[in-house]
């Protein structure tokens, strides 16, 4: 079966681009051939002219200098490990795929946010990522897509909701995300699947991974989007948005070859839970938060909502316990892989 997956592969994200890699490689795994189509509307490229159109940007220009050097440590990866189309700069060109595929996937990752829906496209509505450029006879999955949001606001309900019944079948990664289809009217029940880092598990870091260099114990501290409060007396490994950045395989060996991760990183934890690293959550804000569901989502299948900060433990215990039951969570994690690929295998074939 030819498979075309659409996602923000193009972020300049660990995680977005793990989870896109994974899927492909799963889907490869089943004998699939897959693509990935590489749609980044053009207001989203590292360019003079996109900074110019924002003014506020300039005020921040330390940070998009720093966010460039990440994108340049990250594009090899894109470019040797996935599949890619053609470019495609806006939604429109995207009907040259109309019937490339016999099955476009839609996820994972926000690609349904509503700030995505409202502006995704030159600052436009977008409809690429319900895959209306898709043709009839191609079937179109949602996998594990998120909303980063708890309720759906209204202005971009009203394109969502006619959007959204292209779908043949839709899969979500977090709980919230089953109440928001529901509300916008999609015909079919939506149920909930893993993450494609979690459905492909170990294996997804055959090929990428670099060996750790000989070096002392240490905790390693991933960030995004604001520095961590840290106990003192730890050797800390810290990757965040204002040290140095790092390529993917660096990212993926230091959380490995650490003793223990400290990180607010949905992928970074997962990364930790497939290679049995003991580790803590330090959520941003509330459990409300739409970004927080997909922890507890997973973490309470795990049986390990207790490795959040403040549910039950402060960041210093935690360091303290590295106690985690990994025969439990292999028994858990392989329950809800199966759940992942039980759910593609219908998607794909029905």
């Amino acid at each position: 079966m030819n498979i075309g997956i659409i996602t923000f592969h193009w972020a300049t994200n660990y995680g977005a681009i793990l989870q896109t890699y994974a899927l492909q490689t799963f889907l490869q795994s089943l004998g699939h051939q897959v693509q990935v189509i590489n749609y980044k509307p053009a207001s989203h490229e590292f360019n003079v002219v996109n900074l110019l159109k924002n003014p506020k940007g300039l005020l921040h220009i330390n940070k998009y200098i720093q966010k460039k050097r990440k994108e340049s440590l990250l594009a090899p990866f894109r470019e040797h490990f996935l599949l890619l189309s053609e470019k495609f700069s806006n939604q429109d060109s995207l009907e040259k795929l109309a019937s490339q595929y016999d099955v476009i996937i839609s996820g994972s990752d926000q690609v349904l946010n509503p700030s995505f829906t409202l502006y995704g496209d030159r600052k436009h509505p977008t409809s690429a990522y319900y895959l209306s450029f898709a043709s009839p006879s191609t079937r179109k999955v949602a996998y594990a897509v998120s909303f980063g949001c708890n309720i759906y606001p209204d202005n971009a309900s009203k394109y969502a909701k006619e959007w959204i019944k292209s779908f043949d079948c839709i899969g979500v990664r977090e709980k919230s995300g089953i109440a928001i289809v529901e509300a916008l009217g999609y015909r079919k029940p939506a149920v909930i699947v893993p993450d494609p880092v979690v459905l492909c598990g170990k294996k997804v870091f055959d090929r990428i991974t670099k060996p750790t260099m000989v070096r002392k114990s240490y905790v390693c501290v991933y960030s995004l989007r604001r520095e961590l409060p840290l106990p003192k007396g730890y050797n800390y490994c810290v990757i965040d948005d204002v040290h140095s950045p790092v390529s993917m395989e660096e990212w993926i060996s230091s959380i490995i070859g650490g003793d223990f991760l400290i990180t607010n990183s949905f992928h970074g934890m997962v990364v930790a839970l497939l290679n049995h690293i003991p580790f803590a959550i330090e959520i941003v804000g509330d459990r409300g938060m739409g970004m927080n569901d997909r922890f507890y989502t997973l973490l309470e299948r795990l049986e390990l909502k207790n490795r959040i900060c403040g549910v039950q433990f402060s960041l210093a215990e935690l360091l303290n316990n590295h106690s985690i039951d990994w025969h439990n969570v292999d028994l858990a994690l392989n329950k809800i892989q199966k759940e992942g690929a039980d759910y593609l295998n219908e998607a794909l074939c029905s």
